[in-house]
């Protein structure tokens, strides 16, 4: 096998699994080698930064992602702000009405556990972001409280 093809693997294994055709895979070797022939350094959004996070909320961000993924809505509940925020329209801050739309569609569930998983960092004093794709995709927040950390909004938009 040839280096070239050995990349090629290499870089599909690490992306989404979603079905590529060779010339996407091909696309995707030329801008990874074009970007480390460059020096360019990945945006800071798509770098995960947990060790930099406080204890608590690297704690915090597993039990969200455990109880995503284990579809427990009283563990996520519990690990959310009084203010969460899941949707931008005005009913979007509701822990409530979160969990009633996650129970009828989890895949909400699927993208949450995906989002943790791509990362987190420090935003703000006492906050972080898991900004997953960045853009408009879903994105996840936690900060601080006097009830300790806590998920305060997960939502896609702008």
């Amino acid at each position: 096998m040839s280096i070239f093809k050995a990349w090629i693997n290499r870089i599909a294994a690490a992306l989404p699994e979603k079905r590529m055709r060779p010339s996407q895979h091909l696309a995707a070797a030329v801008t990874v080698l074009l970007v480390a022939a460059t020096g360019i350094a990945p945006p800071a959004w798509s770098q995960p930064v947990i060790g930099a996070l406080p204890i608590e909320a690297q704690s915090v961000i597993a039990q969200v992602k455990e109880a995503a993924q284990a579809r427990d809505f009283n563990a996520l509940r519990a690990l959310m702000s009084d203010d969460f925020k899941w949707n931008l329209g005005p009913d979007g801050e509701s822990r409530a009405l979160a969990i009633e739309a996650w129970r009828r569609d989890q895949t909400y569930l699927t993208q949450l556990s995906e989002v943790l998983h791509q990362g987190c960092r420090p935003y703000e004093a006492e906050s972080v972001v898991c900004p997953g794709n960045g853009g408009l995709d879903f994105r996840a927040g936690f900060r601080k409280t006097d009830a300790g950390w806590r998920m305060t909004y997960f939502l896609a938009g702008d």
